[in-house]
């Protein structure tokens, strides 16, 4: 059985939008990464197998924490008291796990 013209179609639209987008991010994470620069195949497979997860991990965790209800609730001298010690844990958070990704991909 051949597949429909629409879901061929379909899949090449998806096929090009992933070519398009791949470009920017791998940029994206040639910034958060730099300056560790992959300079072998496997440092730019560990670029993207490690960088991908780890950026969607931090967005996911800064969106769940900073859009808990418990924010929504305190008064606005209550949450930035609260929001400022959290960003910052989250910050180091990511700084150390930026840190891991520099070494795993350029070996430092």
């Amino acid at each position: 059985m051949k597949p429909s013209r629409a879901v061929v179609s379909g899949n090449r639209k998806v096929l090009v939008a992933a070519l398009v987008a791949a470009p920017f991010v791998v940029g994206a994470l040639l910034w958060i990464y730099y300056p560790a620069v992959p300079k072998s195949l496997l440092g730019w497979i560990l670029l993207i197998l490690l960088g991908i997860p780890t950026w969607m991990l931090l967005e996911w965790l800064g969106d769940r924490v900073f859009g808990a209800q418990l924010f929504a609730r305190l008064g606005r001298t209550s949450r930035i008291a609260l929001a400022v010690p959290i960003a910052i844990l989250l910050l180091l958070l990511a700084a150390y796990l930026v840190h891991l990704g520099q070494w795993a991909i350029g070996g430092r």
